[in-house]
């Protein structure tokens, strides 16, 4: 059970900290969260590609060193920053778009194994810190990193709400949930559902438009800081880093997953662009419900496009039909004449 007694459990993951990523982002973000006294954890890439990420062909790899560790270690030390492996280089191991980008799906497992490990060794000797967390990049896998993640001790998994399960994994699934932009709304979506034990990930990335804004040549509008502040105003909202939720509650193993994976599926299946898309990560007790929620709303949507196809065939079909009568009568005139 939850220890937040009825408050809503808040996660800002923010992705592909770096020694190439941009400094001045990434400092902003930390410093807002110091101001707002909250924590975030960052997903770092240890080894990043030195090119494009798309990219497969050979690149060099740069390690977190230098400023930029200086700058991840002393946020973390001040409990600003939880810290969470994502990936090795951050390069896909395929160029081809149409087949999906992946750093590890479809990879052998030694492979996998030796990134993963060459990775997470590089974090936990100049952070400190164990990395309990793996963050896939662009929230893809296989069945045999979640394999190996158990061999090197992770305890946790962050994706999306596409990822796989494996045959069995003994690994905890806390999948992104939304965007910074979109979080307002799936706060209200948890709200408006009276789930028992909720959590919201918001995904956060160097690019949004909310981290542009702010800067000199961006003034105007909606802000990082302005969201914290939203956040900060919200009595039923408390931020927690991604190892804090962890032991929130025992219910993130995959059987939870699997059902919100569902239920996520059918969701696009059934109500394809519908304002009631998942944006948190819902209980077992609530996902039932919305699965039979979806259910009466695509047939509840459905209907009345379904009736008016109907009467205009039928309309259609009695307009041939009143069009051959005609032509009939006019043959007997016709011929008694």
């Amino acid at each position: 059970m939850y220890s937040t007694k009825g408050r809503i459990p808040l996660v800002l993951r923010y992705d592909d900290y770096s020694s190439l990523s941009n400094t001045a982002a990434d400092v902003r973000v930390i410093a807002a969260l110091k101001r707002h006294k909250m924590q975030a954890t960052f997903a770092v890439i240890p080894y990043v590609c030195s090119g494009d990420a798309h990219d497969a062909s050979a690149q060099t790899s740069v390690p977190l060193a230098g400023e930029k560790a200086r700058i991840l270690k002393e946020a973390v030390d001040s409990g600003v920053v939880d810290v969470a492996l994502h990936g090795f280089s951050h390069q896909s191991i395929r160029s081809e778009h149409a087949a999906g980008y992946s750093e590890f799906r479809g990879l052998e497992r030694d492979s996998q194994s030796r990134r993963i490990l060459r990775g997470k060794s590089l974090l936990e000797e100049t952070l400190g810190v164990r990395m309990a967390t793996f963050i896939p990049p662009w929230g893809t896998y296989d069945s045999v990193t979640l394999s190996v993640l158990e061999d090197l001790g992770f305890e946790a998994l962050s994706a999306n709400m596409e990822g796989t399960t494996g045959e069995f994994s003994r690994l905890k699934f806390l999948p992104a949930t939304c965007e910074l932009a979109h979080l307002p709304k799936a706060i209200a979506s948890v709200r408006s559902t009276r789930d028992p034990q909720p959590i919201v990930v918001a995904a956060i990335h160097s690019y949004d438009p909310e981290l542009v804004r702010g800067c000199a040549d961006e003034p105007s509008g909606t802000t990082f800081e302005s969201i914290l502040d939203w956040i900060s105003s919200q009595p039923d909202v408390e931020v927690r880093s991604i190892t804090e939720t962890l032991h929130l509650t025992t219910d993130l193993l995959q059987d939870r997953y699997r059902a919100v994976r569902s239920l996520a599926s059918l969701q696009r299946l059934v109500l394809p662009g519908s304002r009631y898309k998942l944006d948190f990560y819902p209980s077992q007790t609530t996902t039932r419900r919305m699965r039979r929620l979806t259910w009466f709303r695509s047939v509840l949507f459905a209907g009345p496009t379904l009736g008016r196809l109907a009467y205009r065939r039928l309309r259609s079909l009695a307009s041939r039909a009143g069009s051959r009568t005609r032509q009939g009568v006019g043959d007997d005139d016709t011929t008694n004449e």
